[in-house]
């Protein structure tokens, strides 16, 4: 592999199978007088031909088209070619009082009792949730789907 950047555009050519200026000439839609003018840039004119290049070898070999861009002072992402780098999640907030209200306040009213009453109800279930791993996201909305329970029937 080359370094120099007017190497890594012949790597890049070759790689594409547009090491002969007429295929080149062909694919950027240029004459070959025009790719024989430019040799000292290894063919290529000026204008968008860098980035058409970029978008032809980046599936081909990403990391190459990495190379070519840098070499071009190019950027894949900000030519949408290579996808944005992953940002991991916003963090969640840490549990507040106020949350822990709004929780026991919403259950004791869904259960029609007073918030003391549903207190160790909630914690309990809150407790065995969080030792099993459960996301409570998860949890909330498989419980908010559930059919209505029925009673068992005694025989």
């Amino acid at each position: 592999m080359h370094d120099s950047p007017l190497g890594v555009i012949y790597e890049a050519r070759r790689t594409l199978g547009l090491w002969q200026n007429v295929d080149l000439a062909r694919f950027l839609g240029v004459s070959t007088r025009t790719v024989r003018r430019h040799a000292g840039s290894a063919g290529i004119p000026l204008g968008n031909h860098h980035a058409k290049l970029a978008r032809a070898l980046y599936p081909v070999n990403p990391e190459l088209a990495a190379k070519f861009a840098r070499a071009c002072r190019l950027d894949l992402v900000e030519l949408g070619i290579a996808p944005k780098p992953s940002q991991p999640p916003p963090a969640r907030p840490a549990a507040t009082r106020e949350h822990a209200l709004l929780a026991l306040c919403n259950a004791a009213d869904a259960l029609n009792l007073t918030p003391r009453a549903a207190r160790p109800l909630l914690a309990n279930i809150l407790a065995h949730a969080h030792a099993l791993g459960v996301e409570l996201g998860g949890l909330a909305k498989l419980v908010a789907e559930a059919p209505n329970a029925r009673p068992r029937r005694e025989k």
